[in-house]
């Protein structure tokens, strides 16, 4: 029973080590490419406030209604409902430098730093202690498909991002490396 114990232990460990860097790794994409082309006007006219420009999300990282043929949205992809309960974040309202911040307080040596957690259980344990509300997950955990994975800050700043989900939705799949 003991050595079941240790060997379920290094599987989490290992399990949740390589889910934490692959979606540090998302995270640091989604920043990196919601940077609009535009560039920013840092000289605003005078008693205006500097406008910083809307985080571009690329649509590949959003759960959002299919789009028609001819433009009018649908229903969201029911295998993509099969994963995560809604609603929804759309990508809008967050400004691409409080996005970028947010994903730069998991950096090492960030201050102050971020924690990244691996649910374990759809009731929202998480591997490492603490925990969060998980009950739109419909996918058992440690099994890929529909993975969560948190991203906790601790930033004071007002209008900060505190915490975001990515899920595993690459039905079919059962990598890490393709989570």
């Amino acid at each position: 029973e003991e050595g079941q114990e240790k060997a379920k232990k290094a599987f989490l460990e290992e399990y949740a080590t390589n889910y934490r860097k692959r979606a540090l790794e998302t995270l640091k994409e989604i920043a990196t490419k919601s940077i609009p082309p535009e560039p920013v006007d840092t000289k605003p006219k005078k008693g205006a406030p500097i406008e910083l420009p809307p985080a571009e999300i690329p649509k590949e990282y959003l759960i959002l209604p299919q789009e028609g043929p001819d433009g009018e949205l649908g229903p969201i992809d029911e295998e993509l409902l099969s994963v995560l309960e809604g609603p929804f974040f759309d990508g809008a309202g967050i400004e691409s430098a409080v996005l970028t911040k947010f994903a730069g307080a998991f950096a090492e040596g960030a201050d102050p730093a971020g924690t990244i957690k691996v649910l374990d259980t759809q009731t929202g344990s998480v591997v490492g202690g603490s925990s969060f509300l998980a009950s739109r997950l419909k996918k058992e955990q440690l099994k890929h498909v529909g993975q969560a994975v948190s991203f906790e800050s601790n930033d004071p700043t007002p209008g900060a991002i505190l915490c975001a989900i990515l899920v595993n939705t690459t039905l079919g799949s059962y990598s890490v490396a393709k989570a």
